[in-house]
């Protein structure tokens, strides 16, 4: 067999089952230490056949790559950091657009008082 299916082969001498010799040891997105094989497996079925996922499940039941969309902040300070993490310069802000109004009626007053000097 080769060295990728085998995480921690069983000591030479021993016989295991035919699920036994696969990737002992930590496994990811909260599965318990163990066999992989028996961690829980993805609910998610597929739109052409209709056949459950397989992959190993998170805590939420869905594997890493059904795992579903965040649902965003909840608190007013995570909204308020959110908001601000995607900030790129400020040019169409509420308070640039207002400022640029106030210097465009400044300069269209300035306009006016011209003509009415000349």
């Amino acid at each position: 067999m080769s060295t990728k299916s085998k995480i921690n082969p069983m000591p030479s001498g021993e016989k295991a089952n035919n699920n036994e010799h696969f990737c002992f040891g930590w496994l990811k997105n909260g599965n318990p230490t163990g066999n992989y094989l028996s961690a829980p497996r993805c609910s998610a079925k597929t739109k052409r056949t209709g056949s459950p996922c397989g992959q190993p499940a998170m805590m939420n039941g869905k594997c890493r790559l059904h795992g579903g969309l965040s649902t965003g902040p909840k608190t007013p300070e995570g909204l308020a950091h959110s908001q601000k993490a995607n900030w790129k310069h400020g040019f169409y802000s509420a308070d640039a657009r207002q400022e640029a109004r106030t210097v465009q009626q400044a300069f269209k007053a300035m306009r006016t008082l011209l003509k009415e000097m000349k």
